[in-house]
């Protein structure tokens, strides 16, 4: 992967997700996903959007675009891909944003100790969408 594409990748991510680039590399996920967008991504849309000084304004006018920011949001916060074949990236669910988002842990994943269920899930991540 370029440089280039990876930071392109990285900042339409971080515009269509709320969370940080060091929150995205964290999952370790941004290579994976950017690979499968490359994959799924109609190549003219997925330009156009990367591209766009205000990726809401054309996600407002263009449906297509409107589907793509869908499917890249999706990808990010479950780790699966719309459709009717789903990433095989076993660890992009474990590893999606909508876990962060709330400050829990994907099922299985964590030890939470016996009584676990009745406590409070923790304060979300820093920078994380409240």
């Amino acid at each position: 992967m370029s440089a280039p594409e990876a930071g392109r990748f990285l900042a339409l991510s971080v515009a269509l997700t709320g969370f940080g680039a060091a929150e995205l590399r964290e999952t370790g996920l941004v290579e994976a996903h950017r690979a499968l967008t490359a994959r799924r991504a109609d190549p003219a849309r997925y330009g156009r959007l990367a591209e766009a000084a205000d990726p809401y304004g054309l996600i407002e006018r263009d449906e297509g675009v409107r589907e793509l920011a869908r499917s890249i949001c999706r990808l990010w916060y479950t780790g699966v891909w719309p459709g009717p074949s789903p990433s095989p990236d076993a660890a992009a669910p474990a590893e999606g944003l909508v876990w962060r988002s709330f400050g829990g842990e994907p099922p299985g994943t964590g030890r939470p100790g016996p009584g676990s269920w009745a406590r409070p899930p923790a304060d979300p991540a820093p920078g994380g969408r409240s």
